[in-house]
């Protein structure tokens, strides 16, 4: 006999979701995360916020004033479900480095 157990797949795409969130947490904290609209990212860090020694555009108040604010869960779920359209994904990314 077999055993259905429907809420399975929401068990596991819950789990996924939350560790998602945390690596996105974490690279958002290391600064790895950046927005990905081309004249922000052209025209630099704001002077109040390029400060620092290595920049997060994600802890920049001034950029959060003018542009959505990142949020590792949202992203996350962003990504696994792609019909919510939560601006997310279109609004940042994670830094390519070329070397």
């Amino acid at each position: 006999m077999t055993v259905y157990r429907p809420f399975r797949l929401a068990y596991w795409m819950f789990g996924v979701w939350l560790l998602m969130s945390v690596v996105f947490w974490a690279a958002a904290e290391r600064g790895v995360m950046i927005p990905t609209d081309r004249k922000i990212l052209k025209a630099g860090p704001p002077a109040s916020c390029s400060q620092e020694k290595s920049f997060n555009w994600t802890k920049c108040g001034q950029l959060q004033s003018e542009y959505s604010v990142f949020n590792p869960f949202l992203y996350s779920l962003d990504l696994i479900v792609p019909i919510v359209g939560l601006q997310q994904s279109k609004d940042w990314t994670p830094m390519i480095v070329e070397k």
